[in-house]
């Protein structure tokens, strides 16, 4: 299965068009070469609704799926830890939950990174 886990988009949306255009380009490059993105800032400014707006236009590029974790940074009783993070991601992608908590119980990260790398 694949995941496609974007939220919908806000319904009110001006203004970020220069925004938008240079997610375009940091995204744009050789398809072998990974890209990672980071958008930050104060919280309350749009970035969510700026990368879910940007992530709902260019999902047709990512064909092995889309990935979405609110980590909830505002809210301090709800904020994913890393680990919480990841066995989110790792849920995502078809990683049964007993295996995710399973690696983290026994300290066995490793487990998380050989169920990443070799797809299954």
């Amino acid at each position: 299965m694949t995941p496609a886990q974007l939220p919908a988009g806000v319904g009110h949306f001006t203004g970020r068009d220069g925004e938008l255009r240079a997610l375009d380009r940091a995204a744009t490059g050789h398809h072998d070469e990974p890209r990672v993105l980071i958008v930050s800032g104060l919280g309350g400014l749009g970035k969510t609704a700026l990368v879910v707006r940007w992530a709902r236009s260019v999902a047709h590029r990512f064909t092995d799926g889309q990935i979405f974790v609110d980590l909830h940074g505002q809210d301090p009783v709800r904020t994913l830890s890393g680990r919480a993070a990841l066995g989110a991601v790792l849920v995502a992608l078809g990683v049964p939950r007993g295996i995710c908590r399973t690696a983290w119980t026994n300290g066995r990260r490793s487990t998380a990174r050989w169920s990443v790398g070799d797809g299954s």
